[in-house]
């Protein structure tokens, strides 16, 4: 599983990085925390779209809870 960001206004996408252990929230929990470093601002990150990893779903309820979450069928 892998986590790739697109900010919408400047269009800067920043590089994806990879999730080895997706049902792990800790595991996204460093996911996000590298693309911080990366200069991604957590506290304006508004929405995910995914496939529904439950260790993401943990995460975002646990850590970015203003984080909207949209579930991606395909």
């Amino acid at each position: 599983m892998g986590l790739a960001v697109v900010d919408c206004v400047s269009g800067v996408v920043w590089p994806p990085v990879v999730v080895e252990a997706e049902d792990k929230a800790q595991a996204w929990g460093q996911l996000f925390k590298q693309a911080q470093e990366a200069g991604l601002n957590l506290n304006a990150l508004r929405g995910v779209t995914s496939d529904g990893s439950y260790g993401l779903l943990v995460c975002l309820r646990g850590t970015l809870k203003w984080v909207n979450h949209q579930h991606c069928p395909i």
